[in-house]
């Protein structure tokens, strides 16, 4: 029987057929979506591994004014094959919130339960102005769906025929935070999973192609063998008034309410303007950075307005070599050398970044020869081992297309390999170093499957583990030395609260449309999380102009990772860009009390009246620092209004600007800093 769960605030509308049909907010009244059905579930059975089933039959609901169970006991394949199974879903209106949970049974013989969809969003066409926010590598959004995603083929390895996904897991390297906004620009939906134990979650932006109509939804994985059961209620939907700001603070809410504390994060790591990233010895095993020579590539990046070196590959058998043995290289001179190096930077007031990888294990070290790799390392369904392999090269072919490393992967609920990455903070404090890196912590792995290491199988609580094991790192770090910094690779909110700095893992050069109509949009993570830093990524060269992605970096707030030639030159080997930031970073250190230390504001506490003109905004007290840049061909102006601010003075990088009868003018590539004080 159909139903209406209305609290005054948010109405909630569920068909005959127990399909959700409706959601609306009390200030909007639009309903964007078209009946579908509540929950989808994906089994094995017999020779198929992969079962689509959805509901079948009419399903036992009992409603009240703000809360609806509905029971399921039957279901029904793509095929017509009907099976039992036991799905009760219980949903429940709290404000503009509507909570729902569910208790899903198999009772399918010979059969795992693998997935469970829910809650589905069927979304109707038609909608002016939608798009969808992600939270992919911080965060995208997609403005034009039904247009782009006939684009998102799979060649042959997803059924095309059937959906066109964009799909992404959370969390851990691409999925930062659990949750994703379908965004109308001054109304949207919020769709959030709030499980505080971070299992694995897939997010879906999917075309069915029978009905050529979008769906989305999260997708969890119970893998429930016949007669087991799972329960939780983490799902939040809320429709919402206002811009997607809304959507961000509705997630930071339950964060901080759950499990989320901002880190405290040393001045050192908190005032720079961030660091040159240097591979000392290569992947194939050529030194081109020796410890005698860092004093001047140090020289080289302070010209650039940078005052740290992050060094990679500084050990004897170079970079993704011996892993994880670290020994500093005994024909430079060794441990001693390579403190004395350290030392000589630090005197002239330089800082240090020393790398480790946080879970990989060479297959040619003899920790993994000895045994004792194979015993932590990962282990994939068939029980053997899960390997990643590194086709770096160096002036040759060969390695670069036939492969270079291969590794295996540590499982982070091992105890032995804490203790290793202990071992590996201490004699990063032996050497004085200012802050200490684990690459890859923030990044998803595949789930484990070897029950010797105390977790359940599949672990799909994976990334929790490392949760802990950072957790852990970072306490025993502090403890020791609270002043010295800890870093990851890879945006996820759930690790982020135990780093001092985030080294992102994809290019952030110059925010525009994809091939397939995505334009990234990080200030999505950042808005949310803003005293989490990060960094940027991949400026490499000089072929294409480096002013549109320096002015980005600044516009995030985000740190320089200068990389020139992937980690091989200094930056003076690009002069022009070592110029140009040096310029930006300037200018930065010259509002540094609110852009350093304020808060990211996004767009928020100004307007204008070009919408050309790329801004965010930062807040500190009294002061709000607005960032003004563009990416035309040609001068354009733009009246700023601060409605509550005074406009205190105005500079920019290339001293460019100009403000002209309550207009700012900017040249291409300018980048200009507004500084107001509320009145």
């Amino acid at each position: 029987m159909a139903c209406r769960l209305d609290n005054g605030i948010t109405t909630l509308l569920l068909d005959d057929d127990g399909k959700l049909s409706g959601i609306t907010h009390a200030s909007i009244g639009i309903n964007p979506l078209r009946p579908y059905c509540l929950w989808r579930a994906v089994m094995e059975y017999d020779s198929r591994r992969e079962v689509e089933l959805r509901p079948s039959g009419k399903a036992e609901v009992h409603a009240e004014t703000d809360r609806a169970e509905l029971h399921f006991t039957e279901c029904v394949t793509r095929k017509g094959e009907k099976f039992p199974i036991d799905v009760r879903c219980t949903i429940t209106l709290e404000g503009e919130e509507i909570h729902f949970a569910s208790a899903v049974k198999n009772l399918l013989e010979g059969s795992v339960l693998r997935e469970f969809q829910y809650p589905v969003l069927g979304v109707r066409r038609g909608l002016p102005h939608m798009s969808i926010i992600d939270s992919i590598e911080g965060g995208e959004r997609y403005n034009d769906f039904y247009d782009n995603i006939q684009k998102w083929r799979t060649a042959y390895c997803q059924q095309d025929n059937k959906y066109l996904r964009r799909q992404y897991l959370y969390p851990g390297l691409v999925g930062a935070m659990n949750c994703f906004v379908l965004d109308f620009r001054t109304w949207g939906i919020y769709y959030g999973c709030h499980d505080p134990e971070f299992d694995s979650t897939m997010h879906i932006m999917e075309l069915e192609q029978e009905t050529e109509e979008l769906n989305l939804y999260m997708v969890r994985y119970p893998f429930l063998a016949p007669g087991e059961e799972r329960s939780e209620r983490n799902f939040v939907i809320a429709p919402y008034s206002g811009s997607w700001h809304h959507a961000a603070r509705k997630y930071r809410a339950w964060a901080e309410s759950a499990w989320y504390k901002p880190p405290e994060i040393p001045a050192s790591v908190k005032k720079s303007e961030g660091w040159q990233r240097l591979i000392l010895k290569q992947q194939c095993g050529d030194l081109i950075h020796p410890y005698s020579t860092l004093e001047q590539a140090w020289e080289d990046a302070k010209k650039a307005g940078i005052d740290t070196l992050f060094l990679f590959g500084w050990t004897r058998d170079g970079m993704d070599s011996g892993y994880p043995v670290y020994a500093p290289d005994e024909r430079q001179g060794g441990t001693g050398a390579l403190k004395q190096a350290i030392r000589r930077i630090q005197n002239r007031g330089g800082k240090i970044i020393l790398y480790f990888n946080g879970q990989l294990i060479d297959m040619e070290s003899e920790y993994y020869r000895s045994g004792e790799g194979r015993k932590v390392c990962i282990k994939r369904r068939d029980g053997s081992e899960h390997r990643e392999f590194y086709n770096f090269g160096g002036e040759g072919t060969w390695l670069n297309w036939f492969g270079n490393k291969a590794f295996t992967v540590a499982c982070p609920a091992v105890a032995s390999w804490r203790e290793i990455l202990f071992r590996h903070i201490d004699f990063a404090l032996e050497l004085g170093v200012d802050s200490i890196f684990f690459d890859q912590i923030g990044s998803i792995q595949h789930p484990c499957h070897d029950p010797a290491h105390g977790h359940k199988v599949p672990f799909t609580g994976i990334m929790n583990a490392k949760r802990e094991l950072l957790k852990e790192l970072r306490t025993y770090l502090k403890r020791k030395s609270p002043e010295t910094g800890i870093g990851i690779e890879i945006i996820s909110d759930q690790t982020a609260q135990f780093a001092d700095f985030i080294h992102i893992c994809v290019a952030s050069k110059i925010r525009s449309y994809s091939e397939h109509g995505i334009e990234p949009f990080p200030e999505f993570f950042k808005y949310t999380f803003p005293e989490i830093i990060l960094s940027n990524r991949d400026i490499r060269d000089e072929r294409e102009p480096v002013e549109p992605a320096v002015n980005e970096m600044f516009l995030l707030g985000s740190h320089s990772d200068v990389e020139i030639y992937r980690c091989r030159a200094t930056i003076a080997e690009t002069p022009h860009y070592q110029a140009y930031l040096g310029r930006v970073n300037a200018l930065r250190e010259r509002f540094a009390d609110v852009l350093l230390e304020g808060r990211f504001n996004s767009t928020l506490g100004y307007e204008l009246d070009e919408p050309l003109i790329r801004s965010n905004s930062f807040v500190r007290g009294e002061w709000m620092a607005v960032a003004l840049t563009h990416r035309q061909e040609r001068e354009l102006s733009v009246a700023v209004q601060a409605p509550g601010f005074r406009l205190e003075r105005i500079d920019s990088a290339l001293g460019d600007a100009r403000l002209e009868n309550g207009r700012l003018f900017l040249p291409k590539y300018s980048l200009c800093v507004m500084l107001f004080r509320k009145e």
